[in-house]
C-alpha cells in the first residue's frame, strides 16, 4: 500500500515541476527537523556545523573529540537499514568540503586528518539506462571502505571503491585510491601508487620497493601507543571552518 502510493505521489509531481520543486523543499525542511535530536547529541562530544550535511543521520556515528569540517557532506544512500555504515572514530579532523558516500559501510579510524575536499565514494548514481534520469536512478549497493589509525590525507584525495587503507599510511594530494594500501605507506598519484614504506628497523620512510624492510606493529598496538602518548589533541578547530570559528 504504501509502496503503491508513493508510485502515484512520485506521478503526479513527474506532471507538475513547481510542485515538485516546493515537495523537494518542505520535505527537506521536515527531514532536518527530524535530524534535530540526533545533531544535539554529536555536539554533547564532537564539533559538526550546521553547515554539514548528514543524510541518513541516524546510521552515522562521530567519535569523541572529532572534528567535522564546515560544508561537508556525510550521505549513507541505505536509510532503512539498522545499526551504523558511517562510523568516524575518535580525535580524528575532517577537512572541510569533504564528501562520504557509503556504500555497504565506511568506518574511519581514530586520529585520522583529512584537507580540503576529499572524498570516500562507496557508493554511485547507477546508470544502466540513460532513458531514466540519472537524478532519480538510484545508487549501487557499493562496497566497504576501511581507513586504519591515524591516516592522514592531502588535499583532494579521493578514496573510491571498496578497500583498506592500512593504520599509519599518508595519501598525498589529489592521489586517487582504488586499491589496498598497506599501513604506513605514502601513496601518491591517480591511481594511486606506494612511492615509501616507513621502516621500523631504520626509523625512516624508505623507496618502495625495498629489499630489506621492517614491518611496524599491529593496528591495536599502535592505537595504544598513540593514546598513551597522545591522548586526546587539541584541535584546531578554526581551521574547520564553522560559524563563529573564522579567526585562528
Amino acid at each position: 500500500m504504501r509502496a503503491e502510493l508513493k508510485v502515484h505521489l512520485k506521478r503526479a509531481l513527474a506532471a507538475h515541476p513547481l510542485v515538485a520543486l516546493w515537495f523537494a523543499g518542505l520535505r527537506a525542511r521536515v527531514l532536518g527537523l527530524i535530524a534535530l535530536p540526533y545533531r544535539l547529541r554529536f555536539l554533547a562530544k564532537a564539533s559538526v556545523p550546521w553547515s554539514v550535511k548528514l543524510i541518513g543521520i541516524h546510521r552515522i556515528a562521530i567519535g569523541g573529540n572529532t572534528v567535522i569540517g564546515a560544508r561537508s557532506w556525510l550521505n549513507v544512500n541505505d536509510h532503512t537499514s539498522s545499526g551504523y555504515a558511517l562510523r568516524i572514530g575518535d580525535h580524528c579532523f575532517i577537512g572541510i568540503d569533504n564528501f562520504f558516500s557509503v556504500g555497504q559501510a565506511i568506518a574511519i579510524g581514530d586520529y585520522v586528518l583529512t584537507t580540503k575536499d576529499c572524498a570516500f565514494i562507496g557508493a554511485g548514481h547507477t546508470y544502466d539506462d540513460p532513458f531514466v534520469p540519472y537524478t532519480s536512478a538510484g545508487v549501487s549497493a557499493g562496497g566497504n571502505i576501511v581507513v586504519g589509525a591515524n591516516c592522514f590525507f592531502g588535499i583532494g584525495a579521493k578514496v573510491i571503491g571498496n578497500l583498506t587503507i592500512g593504520h599509519g599510511s599518508v595519501i598525498g594530494a589529489g592521489a586517487v585510491v582504488q586499491a589496498d594500501v598497506p599501513p604506513f605507506s605514502l601513496v601518491v598519484g591517480a591511481p594511486a601508487r606506494i612511492i615509501k614504506r616507513y621502516d621500523f628497523a631504520k626509523c625512516e620512510w624508505v623507496r618502495w620497493p625495498a629489499d630489506d624492510y621492517t614491518d611496524g606493529p599491529s593496528e591495536d598496538i599502535y592505537l595504544r601507543q598513540l593514546k598513551a602518548k597522545h591522548g586526546a589533541p587539541v584541535h584546531h578547530i578554526s581551521a574547520a571552518g564553522g560559524a563563529g570559528y573564522d579567526v585562528a
